[in-house]
């Protein structure tokens, strides 16, 4: 009996590793497309718009930002996206992205260009 046990504790092992594999995924913010998550972005959006996915549908998507909170929540497909509005006067500023029991954090960098002559 005891040359089944390493085959059943690795099967829970994975199994319970798994079930959090991209609970919560950052695709894009505003025009840049995200690829890998980062510790910190640039942006040249003063309103920036947050795309993801979620590993379940419905789930509620919250991101915070200085002390402004926006809440969604993801489709069928687990997809969800959120306007925000930068906050005035602090650039670079921290984002934080809660989901399925995720969080994701990092530093967002807003390089607004004014045009002028």
């Amino acid at each position: 009996m005891n040359k089944y046990l390493p085959i059943i504790l690795t099967f829970v092992f994975t199994l319970i590793f798994s079930t959090n594999t991209n609970a919560l995924t950052l695709t894009s913010i505003s025009d840049l497309n995200v690829t890998q998550q980062l510790e910190e972005f640039s942006i040249s959006s003063n309103n920036p718009t947050f795309t993801g996915t979620t590993s379940s549908p419905s789930s509620q998507v919250t991101i915070n930002i200085a002390e402004q909170s926006y809440t969604t929540t993801s489709d069928a497909s687990g997809n969800w996206q959120i306007q925000t509005v930068s906050p005035q006067n602090v650039n670079p500023y921290t984002v934080q992205i809660l989901a399925d029991n995720t969080e994701y954090s990092f530093i967002l960098n807003v390089n607004s260009h004014k045009g002028g002559t």
